[in-house]
Parts: C-alpha cells; structure tokens; sequence
C-alpha cells in the first residue's frame, strides 16, 4: 500500500478567493506539490485518480486552506455541480489520471447536447478519458455521425497508431474498438450505449467528436411459440400503458388486440423488438381438491418460453365446502414479511384465502424462515413472483386434505434452537383484519427454551359488537387465557401454544380504524452457557477442531459470543468459548499438530515426543483424534520409535493391546498402514513427509493416554528407492504379520519397501509368503527378494508372474525382505508375510544323544539280569505257618482258608503277639503275687517239617488250646492290661541272640537288639477244602514277612 507523504511546509495553498472561475485550473507552485481547482457541470461527472499502484502519489481534498490526511485517497470524485479543489503530494503529471462522464438524453425527436462536448486545450498534460453516457426511448434507435474524422474497427488488443481509441458498447455488442482515419462515419446502435475515447498524454482534442441523432426504430416484431402444460393458462398483461408495443395471438392477429391476453397453445406475435419491458406474463394452473385427496401438488418448474418476462405463477386451490387443505413449505421453510418489503432473492410468496366476504392475503413469505405449513378453508390462491432473468428453483409444496377448522387460516411455526426473533402479522395487514374473524398461530417452542410475545405495532376498531381479543392455549399444561391487545402478553414462559386472534363486527364507514397486529415471538435459552477460556499459546503449533455431529441438537456453540456450528482453535491465540446445551456425544473435537524440519539447524536432535496434549477441562467432549502433520526438507527420513517396547501392524481382525491406533499417511494422503505399541517392529523408516492420526480403539476419547507413545526423530539421508524401511525383532512367543503399505488395496506404483528382520542366536525363522494380489506391468518389474544381512546371493527371488500363491523360505539368520513394484497395467501388488521363530535343530548334537541313551538302556538291561540271577542264588528256606483249626496250607499262599464261610469273625486285621506266645511265659513269684500278666494258652507256630511234595493240605488233629471254657479264644481277657510276654531283662548287644521263649523260626527272629520283631499278617480268603495250594519259594515268603 502507498504511503502518504504529507507535503512540505513550503506548499502552502493560495486563498480560494484569489483563484480565477475557470472549470479546471492548473497552478505549479514553488514546491513539488500540485494542485487542481474542478468545477463540474451540471451533468457532468469528473474523477481524479492516481491508477498507478507503486506510485506514491495521493490525491487530497483542500478544505479551508489544509489538506488533512483524512481527504487523501488514490481516487476522488466530484460530482455534478460541485467546485473542488484538489492537491497531490507529487509532481508528476503522468502519474494521473482525469475520466469525465457526460450524459446525452434523447426524446423521439432531439438529443440533448446533439454534439458530444468535450474541453478544448485542457487536461493537455494528463492522460484522460471522455465517456458518454447515451440513452433514448425504447421504440427509437441512435445515430452516431463521425464524419469528422472518420472510424475504422480494430482488435481487442490492437493499438491506434495516433493514441486515440474509441470503445463503444451498447445492449447489442460489447466493447467494439475502432481508431480515427478509417472508412466508418455513421453507426446505427440501440436506445442504450456508451461512447468512451481515450486521449493520449500531451495530446489536444476538437471540439466536436461526434454528433447524435435519434430516430424511430424499424417496425420490428417478436415471435413466440406457446405450448403451456396441461391444465395451465398463460395471461399477457400491459403494464407500460404508454408504449405503442402490442402483443397479439394468431386467433387475434389483427390489431386493436385485447389485453390481457390469454393463451392456451399458441403463437404470440409482439409489434416492438423488446417486449418484456412493456408486458408482464401470469401462468396460472388450477388444483382441485376432493373429500380425501387432491390432483397434484404445487410444483415450480421453469417454462421454456417468457423467461425474460417479469412473471407470476398462481396456483388455485379448491377444495369441498366442509373440507380446509393444507400447504406445506419444503425446507428451509418460510419467513413473513410485511410489504412493501421485498425478498433479498427477489422471490416472494403470496397466499391468499378466498371468502364470500372477500378476498383476504394471509400472508407474504420469502424463503428461510420458522413457517412450515398453512392451513385455510375451502379455497385459496398461492401466487409466486419472479423477476424477468431470473429462473425459477425447483421446488414442491405438498397440497393435503384435512378436516374442516373453524378459523380464518392456521399458520404453524417451528421455532429454531438457540436464540431467535420471529415476527409474524395479521391477514391483510397492514389494512384491516376481516370482521368478525378468527385467525390462529400453532408456535412450537423448543425445549429448555423461553419465549416471549411481543406487540410490535397494532390498531383496534371501533366495535358495534363483541370486543377484540388475544386468546392463549397451552394445550400440554391445560390452560387457556383471553386478553385484551393492551394487556401484558406472555412473558419468559416454557413449552409450545397456540395464540387467537378474534377481530369484533366492527365500524365500516370510510375512514374508519381497522383490526391489525404485527408482534413478536422472542426466543431465549433456559440454561445457562458454560464459559470455557482456551489458551493455545502454551501448546505450540496445536490446532483444535470441534464441529456438530448434529445440526439439529440442541446444542450452541459461541466462539468470542458468535455462533458457529464449527469452531476452529488456531494455534497462539486465545479465545473465549461457550457452551450451551451440549452433550458430550453431539460434539467432535479434534487437534491437529505441525512438526517441521525444514532447516537442520533447527531440527530437534533428540528427536520429538509424540504424546496426547492436556486441554481445558472445561470442554465439553473428549479428544477424538489428533493428527501429527511431519514436514521435512528433501532427502530426508523420518523414523519412529516406541519408546516402550515395539509396534505392531494392525490387519484386519487384529485387537491392539494398547486401545490406541496409529493410522500413517503419506504426504499426497495416501494410505500406509496402521500400528499401535507392543509388537515386533522396532523401527519405521519414512522418506518423505507423512501424518500420523492417534485414535482411540474404544469410546473413552484419548483423554487417558498420558505417556508418550512415539518418538520421531529426521534424519539426513540420500535418495533412495525404498520408500519404507521397517525393522523387526520377530519373538517365539507368537508369529510376526508383516503386510505391504496400503494393503489391502496395494502398494503404489514404482515403490519399494523392506523389512530387516533381526534374528537372536540360536534361532532360526520360517517365513510364509502369502500374495493377496499381483500387478500386469506397462513399465518396469514387480519383485520380491529375501537375503540374508551380508550375504550376495538371495534365499529367494521372484520377478513379474513368477510369485507363487504361498511361498515358503527357513532363514537360520538376520535378513532382509525387498518387495518392489512396477508401473501396473493393471492390478496392484499386494502381499502379507508371515515369520515364526524357534530355536536351530543341532544333527550332530542329536546321534550324540541318542547314543548315549542307547547306552544308558543296554547298561539298564545287564543290571537287572545281575540282580535276577543274584537272588536266584540265594539259599532256599520254607517257612510254615502254625493254625490251631486243624489247616496246615503250603507256604507262599498268599491266602488263609476259612473255617467258617458265612461268619467272617475269625478275621484279623492284625494279630498281638501275647495271644500267640502267652503260654511260652514262664510267670515269676512277682508275677504270681501281682497277677499283672494273664495270658491264655494259645497255639504257637512251629516250624514245617511235613513232606514239601504231594498232598498241599496236611490233615491233621490240632489239639485244643488250654483256655476258659466260657471264652473263646479270641475274646479279650478280663482285665483292662492286654496280657504280653516280657521282655528279658538283660538285653544281648547281638544279632544272632534268639529268645528262649521263641520256637525255633526264622521269621521271628529279632532283627534289632533287644527289639522283638512283631510282625502282623492279614487273614485271606479260606481256599476251597480238598484243592491244592501252589508252592511258593522262600523269597516270596520273605517278602510276605517284610
């Protein structure tokens, strides 16, 4: 922008009252500046301008002597008839600019100047413009004579070689450009036009450019074919009585022709060339209406004829006596209005119901408005004006039958959320409401909202009967009131009502007063806004997002006290925020974030934390996503880290352990792929510059992730084909899912990505190659690759076509996987790798092995053959066991034979060893006395000496034990003290010493000293008398006794 220079001190202005009365007056004065007195004519307009941008030239208007820098411009105008005096603040002529506007007017008959004037030898030193402004009637055309100098037409870009050039446009050609010295010397154009001439620097011009004459036009008519829709009448009114213009139809093609003019299919012939100045069209259709339904609905569509015309659509709606109809307004919806307002899109809507009292207008609606339907009885009219030009938008009313209503009409109204002023009026205002009459509005109240009724402006009649009267009905609280229209109305109240307005038989002489009202319905939330100050300085480069999920919620956002339905947070800026009604689930709330590495010196060196932002509390909704744009300078690579274990790629079907999804797109928007924390990818590399969009997994909002979940750290690099390097530390714990950028869909042509795969030692991994899709190249190769780190030849290579379904490769080390891809054709390459890790198989640790085992089972075999035959070696003894009932069994039965098989009395689950040797006891004098031990005969074991070959049961007679003949042998003693044998006395330190009072019997025997060695054996099954017992050899029996 140019600066103004206040001019120097020494510019003082001369005193008006010495300037000389000339229209134009050049004074150089002693300094740089220069000034200009303008006196325009009467119709003359003159501007002064400095068109030159870089010029530091200002125009300043002089006022009492001064020239403050209020008057400075690059442009003033002075208008007709004004005196002015002009000062700039430069010297140079050059550097501005003089158009003067003169108007020519004509009648049928003269012009007026008839000669074009112009300034002779003024305005020499300034580059300037004549224009004039050329207008007659519409039935005449013009004559421009420039027999002078004569006219030749030139091209839009072509020069006049004298620097005078003439541009002349009219309503039939705009901007036709000619130059003087040529052939032309008469031009005929329209009533209309405007002559511009262009003079040179320095360069003088005559008196007289051009003259002007006025003339009728040629009797030139206007056809018009018509063919109307079905059902649809087209009337031609006159609305400029003055003009001669007729309009006639080929029924009537001999003037006078009638008007209005209606037609129905036919051919309209018009005597002047512009007839859409003088007639007006109506295009009127008639919808009737039955007991339930009605022919059509009201529908706006653009006739392929009168387009030019101003004209009006009708629609004449009738419907049964006993029946009302009603039309309902497609969205937005509709506004009243009260004339003579007029629509800002020039669209106006009229209704009108028809009574035998007379016409009455309900209403005039522009479009965008709280109105949604109006009911009226029996008949009406809705009328649409449009002005010539302009065409007419599709649109429908839905026409429907309803039950009869017992008012005037029924205007329903849906009043919008948040705070609003709805103004409403009453039929025919502002002249009189019809006598007698009742009119009604349905006004629905949002919830939590209050409302107001305003009287803006109303008349009362004077009236012979009845009173008029306001009534109110609030159908959901079951009230109704009826006021006067001076009475306070209803003020700061909840919920949806209906108003009446009922007019009295009223005085109808001529200057009587009449029945109208225009008031108001004010809207007002019923909850308070809760206020939240955000403060993004502190948070660098974060922009934050929040937007309506719903435009129809009650909720309203202010951003600096304006509603908005989106609010953006620009970064740096402090802003004051409201809410109003706002769920958190009715609001998104997103950031965006910008990192940059543009230059090296300012790139972070360690790298940048990526971790969720803290906002205000205040805010009603949670974070949803944030994005993290990286911009980085050419040849530069991006790499992310977790700074907690690794990343895992997130498939399809796939859960992410830490709730949190890392989406990765490319600088042009395209898609990489998505991770989140806890996998086996250790490292993404990037080249070039990406976003990355942190989103929550479920529906708490990111408000909980407090840690930050990537580090991003640019680096310099090299151009390299491999867009994307990734690395990976694959565990044993579970297969690593590797899948091509933007898979499913494919990787984009002419990219390459790699996975380094880092093996531990000792492992070995199994690599499952599985190709979703491959490409048909138009340029280039498709190839997959897999090498060992280090290593010149591949484990696998595979070009165009020749990748298999399923491809299977076993690396014993680190390597690498190389996916290419060409130009395609058509097709996309795309391709998930599959890489489980186990521990290496040793062969030569294996034969080791299973030798040694081999061993260790024939040395196994040769000890248990030794032990075998060592035991076999062993001395053989039997042992008998003594059994008073007369049995003697051959050892090594396991199984005692019964004496009774119905009484299992006799068995023992262990025998004492004083029922058994109590009459081996020899009973001392102590013993006599005390009577301590009272032990009864019982039968003893004695050693076997019967044959060991032959009969296995031994008859013989047992004699009878010496005990109580009351008491059977196995009942217990009298005494509480279980008769026992004693223990000797002096004990023998030896194993071989043997108890005198023990029969001879290897199986009694002591085996500690002085210990008595009681064993107790179990009572089996008595064996059927007279079988067999099969012999058993000492060993078994020792184990028996053990």
């Amino acid at each position: 922008m140019t600066k103004w220079r206040r001019p120097a001190a020494r510019c003082a202005l001369p005193s008006p009252r010495f300037l000389p009365r000339l229209l134009l007056l050049l004074l150089p004065l002693i300094s740089e500046c220069l000034q200009l007195n303008v006196n325009a004519g009467a119709d003359t307009t003159v501007i002064v301008s400095t068109p030159l941008a870089e010029s530091p030239c200002m125009v300043c208007l002089v006022q009492d002597g001064v020239a403050p820098e209020a008057n400075c411009s690059l442009s003033l105008t002075v208008k007709p008839g004004e005196n002015a005096t002009l000062l700039f603040n430069c010297s140079e002529p050059r550097a501005i600019a003089v158009e003067i506007h003169k108007k020519v007017e004509c009648t049928a008959a003269t012009c007026s100047p008839a000669i074009a004037p112009t300034l002779t030898s003024l305005f020499k030193d300034f580059n300037k413009t004549f224009i004039w402004d050329l207008s007659s009637l519409p039935e005449t055309t013009l004559g421009l004579d420039f027999s002078g100098a004569g006219l030749r037409g030139v091209g839009p870009s072509e020069t006049c070689a004298d620097g005078y050039r003439y541009m002349i446009s009219s309503t039939q050609a705009r901007g036709e450009a000619y130059c003087r010295q040529g052939p032309l010397t008469y031009l005929d154009l329209p009533s209309q036009a405007t002559v511009s001439l262009q003079v040179p620097y320095g360069k003088e011009l005559d008196s007289a450019v051009f003259s002007v004459v006025t003339k009728p036009s040629p009797k030139k008519g206007r056809v018009i074919n018509i063919t109307p829709e079905t059902n649809a009448t087209i009337i031609l009114r006159k609305e400029d009585q003055s003009s001669s213009c007729t309009a006639c139809s080929s029924k009537n093609s001999k003037p006078p022709c009638p008007s209005p003019l209606i037609l129905k299919g036919t051919t309209v012939e018009f005597s002047c060339p512009q007839p859409q100045a003088v007639f007006s069209v109506e295009i009127n259709k008639n919808i009737d209406c039955s007991a339930t339904s009605c022919q059509g609905n009201i529908v706006q569509s653009e006739p392929t004829f009168f387009s030019e015309f101003n004209r009006s659509f009708t629609w004449d709606i009738k419907a049964v006596a006993t029946k009302g109809f009603q039309v309902d307004f497609p969205d937005p919806g509709m506004r009243q209005i009260s004339p003579p307002e007029t629509c800002p899109d020039q669209y106006t809507y009229t209704l009108t119901v028809y009574q035998r009292s007379g016409p009455a207008v309900i209403g005039v609606f522009c479009w965008g408005g709280p109105i949604r339907k109006v009911k009226m009885l029996y008949r009406g009219r809705l009328t649409l004006q449009v002005p010539g030009l302009r065409a007419v938008d599709p649109s429908v009313f839905n026409i429907s039958i309803g039950p009869s209503i017992k008012t005037l009409a029924g205007v329903f109204v849906e009043l919008p959320n948040g705070q609003s002023t709805t103004d409403l009026f009453s039929p025919n205002y502002p002249y009189g409401f019809p006598d007698d009459d009742l009119m009604a509005w349905n006004i629905s109240v949002p919830p939590r909202h209050n409302y107001t009724v305003k009287f803006v402006k109303y008349t009362e009649p004077q009236c012979l009967k009845k009173n008029t009267e306001v009534e109110y009905d609030w159908r959901l609280q079951r009230s109704a009131v009826a006021m006067s229209l001076s009475d306070p109305q209803p003020s700061q109240r909840q919920g949806s009502f209906q108003m009446f307005l009922r007019n009295c038989e009223t005085d109808r002489s001529k200057d009587a007063p009449v029945l109208s009202l225009n008031f108001q319905v004010l809207v007002t939330r019923s909850s308070l806004p809760v206020l939240c100050p955000v403060d993004l300085p502190k948070e660098e480069g974060l922009t934050l997002f929040i937007k309506k999920q719903d435009p129809t919620s009650l909720c309203e956002m202010k951003m600096d006290s304006v509603i908005q339905e989106e609010i953006t947070l620009r970064p740096g800026v402090k802003s004051s925020l409201s809410f109003q009604d706002c769920r958190s689930d009715e609001l998104m709330l997103t950031g965006s974030k910008t990192i940059e590495c543009l230059q090296w010196d300012k790139c972070p060196v360690d790298g940048t934390l990526l971790s969720i932002p803290t906002l205000a509390s205040c805010l009603p909704t949670v974070l949803r996503n944030i994005t993290w744009n990286l911009w980085s300078q050419d040849n530069t690579i991006v790499e992310l880290l977790a700074p907690t274990g690794g990343l895992q790629q997130l498939l399809d079907g796939q859960e992410c352990p830490s709730n949190l999804s890392l989406a990765i797109m490319e600088g042009g928007g395209v898609y990489f792929g998505s991770f989140c924390s806890g996998g086996p990818l250790s490292k993404v590399q990037v080249h070039g510059n990406i976003s990355i969009t942190a989103t929550p997994m479920g529906t708490l909002g990111l408000s909980w992730t407090k840690e930050p979940f990537l580090n991003v750290t640019f680096n310099k690099g090299k151009k390299s084909a491999e867009a994307y390097v990734l690395t990976v530390f694959p565990g044993t714990d579970s297969p690593a899912l590797l899948a091509t950028p933007s898979w499913p869909q494919g990787m984009l042509p002419n990219s390459t990505v790699s996975w380094v795969v880092l093996l531990p030692p000792q492992q070995q991994a199994e690599l499952l190659l599985t190709s979703k899709s491959q490409p048909r190249c138009a340029a280039g190769s498709s190839s997959v690759v897999v090498q060992a780190l280090g290593s010149s030849k591949p484990m696998l290579r595979r070009g165009e076509g020749e990748l298999a379904q399923v491809e299977r490769v076993t690396a014993s080390e680190s390597f690498y996987v190389n996916v290419s891809n060409c130009m395609p054709k058509q097709g996309a390459l795309s391709m998930l790798t599959k890489i489980t890790v186990q521990r290496k198989s040793n062969p030569l640790l294996s034969i080791i092995l299973g030798a040694v085992g081999a061993l260790l089972l024939l040395l196994f075999a040769v000890l248990v053959v030794v032990c075998v035959v060592t035991r076999k070696k062993k001395g053989k003894k039997r042992v008998s066991i003594y059994n008073p009932n007369g049995n003697v069994f051959v050892p090594g039965i396991s199984q005692f034979p019964k004496t009774r098989e119905n009484n299992e009395s006799h068995v023992y689950a262990s025998i004492d060893e004083t029922l058994i040797y109590g009459h081996l006891l020899k009973k001392t004098e102590q013993d006599k006395d005390q009577d301590t031990f009272r032990s009864p005969q019982t039968d003893v074991y004695r050693t076997f000496t019967g044959p060991m070959e032959g009969e296995s049961i031994i008859r013989e007679k047992t004699p009878e034990p010496e005990v109580d003949g009351s008491r059977s042998l196995l009942e217990p003693v009298p005494t509480m003290v279980i008769g026992r044998p004693r223990t000797p006395i002096e004990r023998q330190e030896s194993y071989s010493y043997t108890d005198p009072r023990m029969v001879d019997n290897e199986l009694y025997t002591f085996k500690s000293n002085g210990d008595l060695g009681v064993r107790f054996l179990t009572l089996k099954e008595k064996e059927p008398e007279g079988e067999q017992q099969p012999q058993q050899e000492d060993d078994e029996f020792d184990d028996l006794s053990e």
